[in-house]
């Protein structure tokens, strides 16, 4: 049995959880910058009270932190942060990773690809990956 959990996002309490989950990344990846500022959950979230498009990894503690999510922008990026204790589990990106492409698959074919995605292809799933980030990018290209 694995040690996490996930669902989809559920409004204003994992809105509070994610606040606090990005200023742990922050922390960890000082004095780089981060993928995640609190202010960013804040300014994409705030209108959802829940969202297919967010998913989020918690660990199976008794305080049930996250320490993944995932967030799908329609019909073809994704966006993703991990808990830097978890970042080397590879069960738990493989499963952020399968979630993004079953996000992408459900929906991409429902809606027209804008124009600056169309030459990528339909299979193509961009994130994004600071090029400082060696650990990032040898985890997206693996």
């Amino acid at each position: 049995m694995s040690g996490y959990f996930a669902r989809p996002y559920q409004g204003s309490s994992d809105l509070h959880a994610l606040i606090h989950f990005a200023h742990l990344l922050t922390r960890a990846r000082l004095p780089r910058p981060p993928y995640y500022h609190a202010g960013d959950f804040v300014w994409q979230l705030y209108a959802f009270d829940a969202s297919d498009d967010v998913r989020l990894w918690w660990s199976h503690r008794g305080d049930a932190e996250i320490i993944a999510c995932a967030l799908f922008e329609p019909p073809l990026t994704f966006q993703f942060a991990l808990h830097p204790t978890f970042a080397g589990q590879s069960d738990l990106m493989a499963e952020v990773f399968r979630w993004a492409e079953q996000r992408r698959v459900g929906v991409a074919d429902k809606r027209d690809v804008p124009l600056a995605y169309q030459g990528l292809g339909s299979d193509t799933l961009p994130t994004i990956a600071m090029d400082t980030d060696s650990a990032r990018i040898s985890l997206l290209t693996e």
